[in-house]
């Protein structure tokens, strides 16, 4: 079971009430982390709480993953500091104590020869000294660094970090000994040297254990409401979260800030809590009000789909039965057409019977006269119809002498037909017809002299 703030060791009577939670908060952490290792429960019972005491009395903890600082760490911590990992600035603060304001910034990081280690490096601070701070150390009222550092985790990308810096804080008991007394004037503060051995841990523990549950109440607030503005659906933070709230000027001054910034007003009786807390209830209001708005929409997109895929469904079976339409009336023009042909030729056969049997035409003429036929009924039909026998039955010799005459006449019509086409540029068809023509009309003349 974890240690509570009714039950907790008895080491932990004579710490203050602060100190307590720190205390407990630490040794929970050190338990659970002890039992995780495989660690007999009595055991990491007594290392939780001794360490717990070490960080709280600013004593050197008793744990067994410390780990000895060397050139490489110290590299890690600075390039960790100068890629500003964290995306805060990192602060000197007041006996571990980040809610009695800052002493003063870190500007830079560097890694140099110690000043109290002769041949070893150390990790130099360039620091940005506030006037709180420099008094302080002027004053000595304090005169050492105590360096807080350790794992850390990104909240929104969840990427981890080894060896980042938390805070350099002014204390008088520092975890680290031996160390060079600060001075207002340094231009670099040595803060932590090759050798010394470090507790990855921390620096965690001690920022996490110092931060009360009330000012991490505000803390997620404040970051809620900042996420807000940057997406339109905003924190998940409702104004009973904000309830027994109490801030230090620092963060009334910049929540004040940034209500004012959104367009909240707020003047000196103004209850900055009450305000955040009602700005946010709107918020939330208008989330819902957005989700109700986008709820509906999509209900409207899901009868918009049905009916836009019904409408599909019905054109996709208007354009099958369209294709299908389309198929039977190319069958039924290609029926028609057959249909219209065979007419055609019946027709034709019959005309051209009708005309043999009048004698119009000789069966040596017959091709070409229904070739030409196809091509131009309509001239065929007037000429055969307004020709002349060409054909006599009658007895005038032999059978020999009546098929050598056709032969005659037939050879002499195509030499004619020939010699006409020639000189007219015209068809064979459309000279042999004309030839025959001319030898009717001339036949005709002949019979009436």
């Amino acid at each position: 079971m974890p240690w509570t703030s009714s039950d907790f060791p008895n080491s932990f009577k004579n710490l203050t009430p602060k100190q307590r939670r720190q205390a407990i908060h630490i040794a929970n952490d050190a338990l659970a982390r002890c039992e995780k290792k495989g660690g007999k429960h009595d055991k990491c019972v007594s290392s939780a709480i001794a360490q717990a005491l070490g960080v709280v009395k600013g004593g050197e903890m008793v744990d067994e993953t410390k780990i000895l600082a060397e050139p490489t760490r110290l590299r890690r911590i600075k390039e960790n500091f100068d890629s500003n990992v964290r995306g805060i600035r990192i602060a000197f603060d007041q006996v571990h104590d980040p809610d009695r304001g800052a002493g003063g910034w870190v500007e830079e990081l560097k890694v140099e020869a110690s000043s109290t280690r002769p041949g070893k490096m150390a990790l130099w601070a360039k620091p940005e000294w506030t006037d709180v701070g420099r008094e302080l150390i002027e004053n000595k009222i304090f005169q050492y660094i105590s360096a807080e550092f350790g794992p850390y985790t990104d909240a929104e990308t969840k990427k981890e970090y080894q060896d980042v810096l938390y805070a350099a804080s002014l204390t008088n008991r520092p975890f680290l000994k031996d160390m060079a007394a600060v001075s207002a004037g340094a231009p670099w503060i040595e803060i932590l040297r090759e050798g010394d051995y470090l507790h990855p841990e921390y620096g965690k523990m001690t920022i996490e254990a110092q931060e009360p549950e009330q000012m991490n109440v505000l803390r997620k607030a404040l970051e809620a409401l900042t996420a807000f503005f940057a997406k339109t659906n905003g924190g998940e933070v409702h104004a009973a979260d904000l309830s027994e709230v109490n801030m230090d000027a620092e963060k009334e001054k910049k929540l004040k800030e940034l209500l004012v910034e959104h367009g909240v007003e707020v003047t000196e009786d103004t209850d900055l809590i009450d305000a955040l807390a009602e700005f946010l209830t709107a918020k939330d209001e208008t989330v819902t009000d957005l989700e109700e708005q986008l709820e509906a929409a999509k209900q409207t997109d899901k009868e918009t789909e049905g009916a836009a895929k019904e409408t599909k469904t019905q054109l996709t079976e208007s354009a099958q039965k369209n294709t299908q339409l389309a198929e039977e009336n190319k069958q039924l023009s290609e029926r028609i057409t057959t249909i219209e042909k065979e007419l055609s030729d019946q027709k034709k056969e019959v005309f051209f019977g009708e005309m043999f049997r009048s004698r119009k035409y000789v069966p040596a003429e017959s091709d070409d006269l229904k070739t030409l036929y196809d091509k131009d009924s309509e001239t065929v039909r007037k000429y055969l119809e307004s020709r002349k026998e060409v054909i006599d039955f009658k007895e005038k010799g032999s059978s020999s002498d009546k098929k050598a005459d056709e032969e005659t006449k037939t050879k002499q019509l195509t030499e004619k037909a020939e010699k006409i086409a020639k000189e007219e540029r015209i068809g064979l068809i459309e000279a042999y017809v004309r030839a025959a023509k001319e030898d009717s009309e001339s036949d005709t003349t002949k019979t009436e002299v």
